[in-house]
């Protein structure tokens, strides 16, 4: 029977096998990210890794072309490499040779040994490589497809493995503990090279035992068409893999933001909540006592544990409101409770004035608030004039805090709560406007 096709399979896996390793090998010496990484959410394939696939490569072809040789020799470095790795796992050791032939310089997410490839990937490589071995030795053909098949299907159930990891997000597939995980495309690098085996120990039985309806692999007829089937099969796998992967990262990252988003918005709201019961019990502190003393704010807000409890809060303050017609009234009982020097500012003619006059806590950066007139700022003013309009607590827009220095500072908002005269809130908004004692 002609063995053509089988060997044609086999050639093809060599080739994409090498072409891998060479794509990934240029991308780790141009520091082209996107030929390492599929995805910069999955793993990256490490040099070493690549060099393997490429060796695998030309052995497989090297094995079609009776260059036994050379397939010795790939068989070798594979087998090499795989077991000095281990031995790095197994023993805590580094034996210099995760960077001895590139050192690493791109950042490939979390790794704990730069350049090393992981245990399952340096296990794969072991197997392949003694499969790779048994069949370009000289010994007894029988037990060298036997021992041939049986390591090839070893790979097969590791890189296997590995791809249902990424289609099922099962992560302990991927590594072992704590170490390197496996790329996904040298898991499918391991399915094209255990095609490619399969396909090379086909073509190294004898005549009589290939014929074409004897011949199966899996259960699958390894014949012309099937073998290309094969392979096919195996290349979809990878492309469904990375395809899966992806799209399980970018759900995963998905949920993850909106998980933080809606547990950010319910923090937000129950401490604006809080803010907001914060300002109704200052309001009972004027219904009460219409006239509010300076001590009294003072200990209303000491009663409040503030920095203990509201660490977010910069200050309480009351800003009341002050026609023109009071503002010469309003600037002398202020002077005589100790501040000579207070003023309503920024300067200016206006029908009416809201000056910070009770800011707790009164300390040195605070102070720089004490008689702004907040009305005179149109983000807060827009604020303040809703809040009046529904006797409700009005939140701001961002604005920068008078009280800040630093030009970086972050933004911050104001609450308002209306104080009227005379009554709770009155029922129209004409009434609310007139009545209106600050906020």
């Amino acid at each position: 029977m002609n063995t053509r096709h089988v060997r044609s399979v086999s050639y093809a896996a060599g080739g994409a096998s090498a072409a891998l390793g060479a794509i990934v090998i240029i991308g780790w010496y141009t520091g082209i990210g996107a030929l390492v990484q599929l995805h910069p959410t999955l793993v990256a394939m490490q040099f070493n890794t690549a060099t393997c696939f490429l060796a695998a490569g030309i052995g497989l072809i090297a094995l079609m072309r009776r260059r036994s040789r050379v397939a010795l020799v790939t068989a070798v470095w594979l087998v090499g490499i795989g077991l000095l790795t281990l031995g790095e796992y197994g023993f805590g050791m580094d034996l210099l040779i995760d960077e001895l032939l590139h050192t690493q310089r791109l950042a490939m997410g979390i790794n704990p040994y730069p350049g090393r490839m992981g245990p399952n990937t340096a296990v794969c490589f072991v197997l392949a490589g003694s499969a790779l071995w048994t069949l370009g030795a000289s010994a007894d053909i029988k037990y060298r497809l036997h021992a041939a098949i049986a390591l090839t299907y070893s790979v097969l159930v590791f890189a296997v493995a590995v791809l249902l990891g990424y289609f099922g997000s099962l992560i302990s597939n991927l590594s072992w503990g704590l170490f390197t995980q496996m790329a996904v495309h040298s898991a499918g690098g391991f399915v094209v090279v255990a095609i490619g085996l399969l396909a090379a120990i086909d073509s190294q039985r004898p005549a009589s035992a290939r014929a074409l309806e004897q011949r199966v692999v899996l259960g699958v007829p390894l014949g012309a068409p099937a073998a290309w089937l094969t392979l096919g099969i195996g290349l979809a796998l990878t492309t469904w893999a990375w395809y899966a992967s992806v799209a399980y990262v970018a759900n995963a990252a998905r949920a993850r933001f909106d998980g933080t988003t809606e547990r950010m918005t319910q923090e937000i709201a129950e401490r604006a909540n809080d803010y907001r019961q914060i300002l109704f019990g200052a309001r009972g502190l004027f219904i009460a006592s219409r006239e509010v003393e300076r001590k009294e704010w003072h200990d209303y807000f000491r009663s409040l544990e503030i920095a203990e409890r509201y660490p977010g809060l910069q200050g309480l303050g009351f800003v009341p409101r002050v026609t023109s017609a009071q503002r010469p009234a309003h600037l002398r009982k202020v002077r005589a409770e100790g501040f000579p020097e207070y003023d309503v500012w920024p300067p200016g003619e206006h029908t009416e004035y809201f000056p910070v006059v009770f800011l707790e806590p009164f300390d040195v950066s605070n102070r720089r608030v004490f008689g702004y007139d907040m009305f005179s700022e149109p983000t807060r003013r827009a604020a303040m004039e809703q809040a009046r309009d529904t006797a409700r607590p009005v939140v701001s827009g961002m604005v920068r805090l008078v009280h800040e220095t630093d030009p970086n500072a972050p933004p911050g908002f104001v609450m308002y709560l209306p104080v009227y005269r005379g009554e709770l809130a009155p029922a129209s908004i004409e009434g609310r406007r007139a009545q209106l004692y600050g906020f």
